[in-house]
């Protein structure tokens, strides 16, 4: 029996196809493992490269705000992710797991913050494109009914998310589709499985310094340096993504073995 004709009739997938069928790649193409191996063999986060200059995104963000942002804050998440994994290696060696809980508490906090940081310094840039292009754009448009409505709804996502936190947008694999989610802190309200395509920082240390407390005028000025050529190409290249036209269907592994 074909893998196609073993699905749940439920499923309509009858002229679903993948844009291409790819290798594995890292979560994001063209973002960086952004790790390395100490001496001692360990491996450690490292603060990745911007990519642009800091007075690339002004006026809309500020090369003092870009340079603490990046400087600063994010680096804060990678220095608390290297030491938990120190204090883990420790517990390791001891047999002393007293503080379990709290390690893996401060290294999921802090590598999400490292990851998400590191993948919105590639969500944003010089302003070149001020709308989607490409499968990105095709996507929006399918998902959303058009950009305005897709734009409406992200800002609105970011306003009402409480606390600080992120708004993305995401692949989701088993719908085929693109959803906006609110990430609490760097972590909860997140589909499982979903493959971010872009965020926006929403912690008050990302648009304090020229917004002050409105949220409104830094999802404003966001629009303004959205690098829609590396949203477009992170949808394009990702593991999931599926389009309606294309070569013959292949089911990612983790879906062939959740049907059997």
């Amino acid at each position: 029996m074909s893998e196609i004709a073993s699905l749940p009739s439920s499923m309509d997938i009858e002229h679903i196809r993948p844009l291409r069928n790819v290798a594995a790649r890292p979560p994001w193409p063209g973002l960086p493992t952004h790790m390395t191996t100490l001496d001692d063999g360990d491996p450690h986060y490292v603060l990745p490269e911007l990519g642009y200059a800091l007075d690339a995104l002004e006026p809309y963000c500020s090369a003092e705000a870009l340079r603490i942002h990046h400087d600063h804050q994010h680096a804060t998440y990678v220095s608390g992710a290297n030491r938990a994994l120190d204090r883990l290696t420790m517990a390791r060696s001891s047999h002393d797991w007293s503080a379990i809980n709290q390690l893996e508490s401060d290294l999921a906090f802090n590598v999400s913050g490292h990851v998400l940081h590191s993948l919105f310094w590639t969500t944003i840039g010089p302003p070149k494109h001020e709308r989607p292009i490409g499968d990105v754009a095709r996507a929006i448009d399918a998902g959303f009914g058009n950009f305005e409505s897709f734009r409406e709804q992200f800002t609105q996502c970011g306003l009402a998310l409480q606390g600080s936190g992120w708004v993305a947008l995401a692949w989701e694999p088993l719908g085929g589709c693109l959803v906006i989610e609110q990430i609490h802190d760097h972590q909860s309200t997140i589909s499982q499985g979903a493959e971010l395509l872009m965020v926006c920082d929403l912690w008050e240390h990302a648009y304090f310094l020229e917004y002050r407390q409105s949220r409104l005028d830094w999802l404003d000025a966001f629009w303004h340096i959205v690098n829609w050529a590396a949203v477009d190409e992170r949808l394009v290249r990702s593991n999931f993504y599926i389009t309606r036209a294309g070569q013959p269907f292949v089911w990612p592994d983790y879906v062939r073995d959740s049907l059997r």
